[in-house]
């Protein structure tokens, strides 16, 4: 009997509504926005970086020295240096770009 007794008087009483903190607002919204950069970012990098790095790649390939792309003249493997034979005359008596170290005789 003292045990229903006792239900009975503290179901009467209400619970308590926590109430937040003040200032936890901004908190809140500033953990929200956090949570949504970590949420975009990586989803961003995958839609813009990974091809960025693609295309960046292939342009570097097409710079090589020699390689399509490459400057006339460029001093690549098997190319004459500018001023070559069909390119004019140069001072070193038409080799530009093959030089055995020596002077031009």
């Amino acid at each position: 009997m003292i045990f229903a007794s006792a239900l009975d008087i503290l179901a009467q009483v209400e619970a308590p509504v926590p109430e937040p903190p003040p200032s936890s607002d901004k908190l809140l919204q500033l953990i929200d926005y956090l949570i949504l950069l970590i949420i975009i970012v990586p989803i961003a990098v995958l839609v813009f970086g990974v091809p960025l790095i693609i295309v960046l790649v292939i342009r570097s390939n097409r710079r090589a020295p020699g390689g399509p792309g490459a400057a006339p003249g460029g001093g690549g493997p098997g190319e004459l240096g500018p001023g070559g034979p069909g390119h004019g005359g140069s001072a070193d008596g038409g080799y530009g770009g093959y030089s055995s170290g020596s002077p031009g005789v």
